[in-house]
């Protein structure tokens, strides 16, 4: 008996207009960590009838953290297009990390390492 698959992982995003207007009219610095942060990031939305969701992040530039949530729409299972971007509150952000509904970076940091001669495990 297969069970059925509960999450998805985005493969492909298309953008548009209104979120691209907005990218650029944050400033090159915060556009940039926000579109790295999206890029080498694993998005995985569940795998249901719902079609929108927005899901929070964080953007790290040289001088700061901001943190942003952005609004995805399912166009395919494996397909999104990325709606609409805002800056929120780090009140907010948390908020969405409860709800397990926030970018993960997958990048060497975010993997599991044990220290020489101790036992404990660093996320």
């Amino acid at each position: 008996m297969e069970l059925p698959q509960k999450y998805i992982e985005v493969k492909d995003f298309d953008v548009s207009d209104h979120f691209f207007d907005k990218l650029q009219n944050i400033g090159i610095e915060t556009a940039v960590a926000i579109s790295r942060s999206i890029s080498r990031s694993k998005i995985t939305l569940p795998d249901n009838d719902t079609i929108a969701y927005t899901i929070g992040g964080i953007a790290q530039t040289d001088y700061e953290d901001i943190p942003f949530s952005v609004r995805f729409i399912k166009i395919e299972p494996d397909t999104v297009l990325l709606a609409d971007i805002n800056f929120i509150s780090m009140d907010e952000y948390l908020d969405l990390i409860n709800l397990n509904l926030y970018i993960k970076d997958y990048d060497k940091h975010s993997t599991s390492k044990t220290t020489k001669g101790n036992n404990q495990q660093y996320l």
